[in-house]
């Protein structure tokens, strides 16, 4: 249920104060008059009465207290210490002045029995003197009472709205497809005083362990034009920055700090972005559902300006979360990572407010409640965002998942120096983009450098696009295919297994398996002699094809593999039409393709700049079947000669084909990005050894990058195991000195007391 308060500035010659309106859907309106105190400042400050004169200037001295007291700043011996009775008191008089004396609990009994209340406050945009204050910490009238917005209850989640924007033609809904996410850094991931990685790392693995789903990308150390094209490329539903971010006086305006352009001659401003120039990168192809600003003082508002996140509402966004002061990194962090879970796990707007809000508020690093980082993460919603919204509707994700389940392809997400291979991705799935083959090999065979986890994770993605992976790993020992006949026979295993996993019929017509026991005659008996599954029939045959002279069948058989996996993309969307596309598409993901014997020829066979061969006759489909190919360096082709794959474009007789992506090699060459990976692997796989929890956050402390740089090139030196327990192990225990334990998980944990958390 939503309480919306409005109040609007009057300057009466009397006294001058602000109109309020407070609105339930329970109740009459209900309308008040607030004075203001105006200071030697020309500011305004709320009074509960026009006489009150020296509790006005009271409150003007505990707010600038509890303004300084926020962020890093908090540990400032300088300043002075703010108690508990000081923000219950702040808490208490913004409530007070804003409702009147004792009218609170008469509005919340008239709201009924709803779980959690929405309070939307409604100030004009220009009014920096209301927006100005942390209304996140309103406290009702009790003793001690509680903040409301923590109160285990009955919540309220605040909400800023604003905006001048007109609400859009259609009424804004949910996002219904798999929430696709942008991480976007402003600085190096390992920044020591932003902290990136960690609230991204902490972020992905949370949604983990949480069950959700999410397509995300991360853009570290990007610049404006950066974020601009990769939101137009992968039309993200949700956009969290994190980044520096200040209030600059001079201009009267926000700003966050992304990389400069080349050529930027800004001095120490170069990179910074206003709201106006953020929000024109994320209009195209339409606006984020939802941005979150890890940024400092992005939802500040001061005399002269709007706040950043005001300007991102009025341009077209219509929910975003942004910092009213300078906060610290864990607040920020523990914030937007139960914010974001929260909101794409199908949570509406208020419940994921409120859940972030206490369990931000019960970190331990702020129990005691005299701090007031907490607070400082605003919601700010334009006015056609309506009660109660949600964000995602998880009823398709829900079933996708258990799709991925069947499938194999539930895993952690890939986020070690792979997101390159994403954005080819979508080359492969865009109909009018000319790829339509992706290699990838690692440096050499005795290489354990994570491609196939790494495959699995691109048939995920391809999943969740709305179109069809047909995964064929590892050929098992003793069945790696010797022609095009008997791979072919392994792909219709992958393709029976895909269309099981999707409850599609067992007993299908295959193409292939027909033509291929065609052209065997009497050989092909035994797979017909008694009933059995596509797969089964498949199987059977794999012994007669591996000797078979397939010259007979240059054209043919690639033809035929066109048919079964077009018809398995056809009746997967036939039957699962809210999970696939209607224009959905099959993709043929092949693993460890340097075992098979021959490959570049019969490869040549089934490939051309279409992916899968397409036929020559015109009544057959032409249109693409991307493939994407792994595969690992050998010293020379099995007749002898350069190591294949060495052109792919050769081999390949032209197919449109990406520069052949290598993955880093740790053992043999330097790589300058080796630090930051196996940084990223630490945040994202706990160490049992070194951590004193199974699910903690691993950072650097300052100043200790370039130390762990050398760590990591000592540990990694002579390994041909890129990701193993053992090495991270090893490094993380010659690393002690330089790592710090973040405990996001017991503040993330902590929290859920009495009956209300997580029902």
């Amino acid at each position: 249920m939503r309480i919306l308060v409005e109040a609007h500035r009057m300057e009466p010659a009397e006294q001058p104060g602000w109109s309020v309106r407070i609105e339930t859907p329970a109740a009459e309106p209900m309308l008040r008059f607030m004075p203001a105190h105006i200071d030697s400042d020309k500011r305004w400050w709320p009074m509960l009465t026009a006489d009150d004169v020296s509790r006005a200037q009271a409150f003007i001295k505990l707010t600038e207290r509890i303004l300084a007291a926020g962020g890093e700043g908090a540990d400032d011996p300088a300043a002075q210490p703010v108690t508990v009775a000081d923000t219950r008191g702040y808490g208490r008089y913004l409530l007070t002045v804003l409702f009147g004396e004792g009218t609170w609990r008469g509005v919340n009994e008239s709201c009924g029995r709803n779980r959690i209340l929405e309070l939307a406050l409604r100030f004009p945009a220009e009014d920096a003197d209301l927006h100005r204050h942390l209304w996140e910490m309103v406290h009702d009238d009790g003793d001690p009472g509680t903040f409301l917005g923590v109160d285990m209850t009955r919540p309220v989640a605040i909400l800023r709205q604003t905006g001048n924007a007109p609400a859009p033609a259609a009424p804004l809904g949910p996002v219904t497809d798999v929430p696709r996410m942008l991480f976007g850094v402003g600085v190096a991931l390992n920044d020591p005083e932003v902290r990136a990685g960690t609230e991204v790392m902490g972020i992905i693995r949370g949604h983990e362990r949480q069950g959700s789903l999410l397509d995300f990308r991360v853009l570290p150390q990007m610049s404006l034009h950066d974020l601009e094209n990769e939101h137009r490329r992968f039309a993200p539903h949700i956009v969290h920055i994190v980044a520096h971010g200040a209030w600059r006086p001079a201009p009267g305006q926000n700003t966050i700090a992304l990389r400069a352009e080349s050529g930027d001659t800004g001095g120490e401003i170069a990179g910074h972005v206003n709201g106006r120039q953020l929000s024109a990168a994320l209009l195209d192809p339409m606006p984020p559902r939802l941005v979150i600003l890890s940024a400092c003082e992005t939802g500040k508002v001061d005399l002269g300006g709007d706040a950043l996140a005001a300007e991102l509402v009025d341009e077209g966004v219509p929910i975003v979360v942004a910092m009213t002061g300078s906060i610290s990194n864990a607040a920020s962090r523990i914030f937007a990572r139960a914010f974001a879970e929260a909101i794409t796990n199908g949570a509406a707007l208020p419940e994921a407010t409120t859940k972030a809000r206490i369990r931000t508020f019960n970190d331990p690093g702020q129990i005691n409640a005299a701090t007031i980082d907490w607070a400082l993460p605003a919601i700010f919603v334009a006015p056609h965002v309506e009660e109660g919204f949600r964000v995602v509707d998880t009823t398709r994700v829900k079933l996708l998942r258990t799709i991925m389940f069947k499938l194999g392809l539930v895993l952690a997400p890939v986020f070690c120096a792979r997101e390159e291979f994403f954005g080819w991705l979508s080359r492969l799935l865009d109909p009018g983009d000319d790829l339509a083959v992706l290699l990838a090999k690692s440096p050499q065979r005795e290489y354990q450098v994570g491609g196939s986890r790494l495959l699995r994770e691109l048939s995920a993605a391809t999943l969740r696009a709305g179109h069809v992976p047909c995964h064929l790993g590892s050929f098992p020992p003793g069945v790696i295919p010797r022609n095009e006949a008997a791979l072919a026979l392994e792909i219709i295993g992958a393709i029976a297994r895909t269309r099981a996993s999707l409850g599609l019929d067992a007993y299908f017509v295959s193409d292939t398996l027909a033509g291929i026991e065609d052209e065997l005659g009497d050989a092909a008996q035994s797979s017909r002699k008694r009933p059995a599954t596509t797969e089964v029939r498949a199987i059977r045959l794999r012994s007669d094809v591996q000797g078979f002279d397939t010259e007979w069948i240059p054209e043919e058989i690639a033809n035929w593999l066109r048919v079964d996996l077009l018809a398995l993309a056809r009746d997967a969307r036939t039957r699962h039409p809210s999970l696939f596309r209607a224009d959905c598409r099959p993709v043929l993901l092949l693993d460890d393709v340097h075992t098979l014997t021959d490959g570049p020829r019969y490869l040549n066979v089934l490939l051309t700049s279409e992916g899968v061969r397409a036929a020559l006759n015109p009544e057959e489909n032409r249109d693409k079947i991307a493939v994407v190919l792994f595969t690992k360096d050998t010293p020379e082709l099995p007749g002898g000669g350069e190591p294949w794959f060495a052109g792919p474009q050769r081999h390949l007789q032209g197919a449109a084909t990406a520069p052949v992506l290598t993955f880093p090699d740790l053992a043999r060459r330097r790589n300058d990005r080796i630090d930051l990976l196996a940084w990223r692997w630490l945040l994202m796989h706990p160490v049992p050894e070194f951590e004193k929890g199974p699910q903690q956050v691993l950072t650097l402390k300052p100043g200790c990058e370039r130390s762990f740089e050398e760590k990591v090139d000592e540990t990694t030196r002579d390994a041909t195991t890129v990701y193993s327990p053992e090495l991270l192990s090893r490094l993380a225990e010659k690393s002690e000195q330089l790592l710090a334990v973040a405990d996001d998980e017991l503040a993330l944990e902590s929290w859920a007391v009495g009956g209300w958390a997580d029902t």
